[in-house]
C-alpha cells in the first residue's frame, strides 16, 4: 500500500495537483462509473474487476490521502 500511496503523491506532484484527496476521490468516482457502465452493458466480468478495485480503494483511500 505504501508504494501505491507514493505513486499517487508523485503523480500529483508531477502534474502540480495540490490536493491528493481530490485525486484519490476522482479515481474512485471513475472506477464507479466504469463499473456501472460495464454492468449496464452486461459485461459482468469487467464490472467485477472494477468492483474489486473499488473495494481496495474504499479500504485504502484514507491512507492514500494521508501521504505527505
Amino acid at each position: 500500500m505504501a508504494e501505491q500511496a507514493r505513486k499517487v503523491r508523485r503523480m500529483c506532484d508531477a502534474y502540480g495537483w495540490a490536493d491528493v484527496g481530490v485525486v484519490v476521490d476522482e479515481i474512485g468516482d471513475r472506477c464507479r462509473r466504469a463499473r456501472d457502465d460495464h454492468a449496464r452493458a452486461g459485461r459482468a466480468k469487467a464490472a467485477a474487476i472494477f468492483e474489486n478495485e473499488l473495494r481496495w480503494m474504499d479500504q485504502n483511500a484514507a491512507a492514500l490521502k494521508a501521504v505527505p
